[in-house]
């Protein structure tokens, strides 16, 4: 508890982050009451991607001062227009409610605890695979200053710029000062996401969909709680970093895509920077990762044929109006389906592995990939899609949801391989990925239900005899005791699988083991400045980078580092003239070996001459902790 505690200031920090850069323009362009959070936590994070592009060209050194400076100009710019139309008073969109608030607050109190419990120390890395990259990349960030998604080059070192979606470990970099290391910022940032940004952009859609409808609003955060796979799903696979952060902006664009088609009196130019947040946030949720702004695609196109439909509906709209929408909201439908299938970035490494009935009972009951069906979520999920239909608002949600069931079934079941990675294809025909996509509409629907519950409820209160509405409402809390009961499983076995595999610091752990981390913790006080380092990268050894940012030749697992790196993966071990000179080019002048332990069973030709170091003719040990051991060569 005691080392969490003291990362307090680098979570207020990694909060700060998230909320206040977008803040004011948020403000300015009237975002109220519920809808703020999220929309300046969009607004900021489109302003991290920005500044993290235009740093590079303009010379600046990647730090929170190349943020400040363009959240000062994007502040000013947008309080200039506003200036300039003071005639035309902006109309306040959202509604501020201590209870709404309160909500939030609370649901960031428990996500943060029951994340920070399933880590047990800001000092343990998740061990999975996609792990080393993402540490090893915020090192990268902070030793080239750059954290320009084109100047991410860290797995291919012969490159002059390499694409890759960097938005989180942009962020992730500017608070190591704060936390003291790469492995604590990470952690830091994963619960400013997962317990701020999260519940705040959920929060967002709902009030964005029923601006009205406080109790909606109220449930909308807490509800969050009840979902297994996502957020806290997406640390116990990968851990996929970037997806965690691009899918929590996910609402947050939908939300905005709803405040920039609503009717209603509102001055031009608030329509206009409202549409301008929303191509922020996209931009942010791309940067944060390409398949989550996808995701946003996909589900937008029920709530664009509505927009549609209501324009064909609606006396007053003009001819011109109506085709022309129609007609834009069908080409881009159309270009969408059409590019669809050339964004398959598959490895075809997931296959299908369930029937279509349990496809199909795993969407419905929210519970993908087997994890604890979340039954309270789906019930009143269920509750909210009717009631969206019964009162005409919300109802291109039921279409959202029913598109994010279909891509999850046709992950989890399609038999016809080349037909399923046309389509989920994009999130690397991985099922975790797509059975997250669920989350997305279903909460705010759930909100919704439990909005209309509790209306019943209160209806047959004030109006049936005391017995007859004791009855019912007495029966309507014995039904959501006996769903919600199972539904407290859902986080339940994400934060023990947390715990017990994915953080788990032992000799037992995946990856790194406590002996194996002390030795790098010593390596980063007593090797220099520019040493170059060689290790298993399957093993905790990949890590060195991150903890102590001395440069390694293998920074991943996978990469494009070249014959002499691949030589020496395969004969360090052995010695010999070849090696050597491949130790000279790339000037390698320690090794580590860290046992065989892996954390991933595949690539391991890759590196089979990284181990038994002890063996080999021109490496002299000079430290060791346990089995782990660090060594410089001497014989070349």
């Amino acid at each position: 508890m005691a080392d969490w505690i003291a990362q307090a200031p680098a979570l207020l920090a990694a909060a700060a982050l998230l909320l206040l850069p977008g803040a004011p323009a948020a403000w300015l362009i009237g975002l109220r009451g519920a809808l703020l959070p999220g929309g300046a936590a969009a607004i900021s994070l489109a302003t991290v991607a920005v500044a993290a592009l235009l740093a590079p060209p303009a010379g600046v050194h990647w730090s929170p001062l190349a943020v400040v400076a363009l959240a000062a100009v994007v502040t000013a710019a947008v309080a200039l227009i506003r200036w300039l139309r003071r005639s035309e008073r902006p109309v306040a969109l959202g509604r501020a409610s201590v209870w709404v608030f309160s909500s939030l607050a609370l649901s960031a109190v428990l996500w943060i605890g029951a994340a920070a419990w399933g880590m047990a120390s800001p000092t343990h890395p998740a061990q999975h695979f996609d792990v080393v990259f993402h540490l090893n990349a915020v090192a990268f960030v902070l030793d080239h200053g750059s954290a320009s998604p084109v100047d991410m080059t860290m797995a291919a070192p012969g490159a002059a710029h390499s694409f890759y979606p960097t938005l989180w470990h942009a962020v992730t970099a500017l608070i190591v000062p704060v936390a003291g290391g790469v492995v604590a910022a990470t952690n830091v940032m994963t619960l400013a996401v997962v317990g701020v940004l999260w519940p705040a952009a959920v929060l967002f859609l709902a009030a964005s969909v029923w601006p009205d409808r406080e109790r909606t609003l109220i449930a909308a955060p807490p509800l969050t709680l009840a979902f297994a796979l996502y957020p806290l799903g997406f640390l116990n696979w990968g851990a996929l970093y970037p997806n965690l952060l691009g899918n929590a902006l996910v609402p947050v664009v939908l939300g905005l895509a709803v405040l920039s088609a609503r009717r209603g009196a509102r001055p031009l130019w608030q329509r206009i920077l409202v549409i301008v947040a929303l191509i922020g946030a996209a931009g942010a949720t791309a940067v944060a990762h390409p398949s989550s702004l996808l995701t946003a695609l996909a589900l937008v196109l029920p709530f664009a044929a509505g927009r549609v439909a209501v324009a064909w509906r609606t006396a007053g709209t003009t001819r011109a109006a109506r085709v022309g929408g129609t007609a834009a909201v069908a080409f881009g439908a159309l270009l969408l389906i059409g590019i669809w299938p050339s964004l398959n970035v598959t490895t075809n490494e997931w296959m299908p592995y369930e029937s279509l009935a349990q496809a199909l009972g795993e969407a419905v009951a929210l519970g993908p990939v087997g994890r604890p069906a979340s039954l309270l979520v789906a019930l009143l999920s269920i509750i909210g899609a009717v009631t969206a239909f019964r009162t005409r608002s919300g109802r291109w949600l039921v279409g959202a949801q029913l598109i994010a069931a279909g891509l999850f079934v046709v992950a989890a079941w399609l038999p016809v391989l080349w037909l399923r990675s046309s389509i989920v294809g994009l999130w690397y025909d991985d099922v975790v990925r797509v059975g997250a996509v669920l989350a997305v509409a279903a909460l705010p629907l759930a909100a919704r239900g439990a909005d209309a519950v509790v209306s019943r409820c209160l209806t047959w209160w004030r109006t049936l005899p005391r017995r007859a509405s004791v009855v019912r409402i007495g029966a309507v809390a014995l039904v959501a005791l006996l769903v919600a009961a199972p539904t407290l499983l859902a986080p339940r076995h994400e934060v023990l699988a947390m715990r017990e595999l994915s953080f788990l610091a032992s000799e037992q752990s995946q990856g790194l083991s406590p002996d194996e981390a002390d030795l790098l913790e010593e390596a980063s006080e007593t090797l220099p400045a520019g040493a170059v380092v060689i290790g298993d990268p399957l093993t905790g050894a990949g890590l060195v980078y991150a903890y102590t940012g001395r440069r390694t030749v293998f920074p991943h697992i996978k990469g494009v580092y070249g014959p002499d790196a691949a030589l020496l993966g395969t004969r360090l071990r052995e010695g010999g003239p070849e090696v050597c000179a491949a130790v000279e080019r790339l000037g390698v002048e320690y090794a580590l070996d860290f046992g065989d332990r892996v954390i991933f069973p595949k690539y391991g030709e890759l590196y089979t001459g990284l181990h038994d170091l002890d063996r080999s003719p021109v490496l002299t040990a000079i430290a060791e902790e346990g089995d782990a051991t660090l060594y410089r060569v001497t014989g070349c």
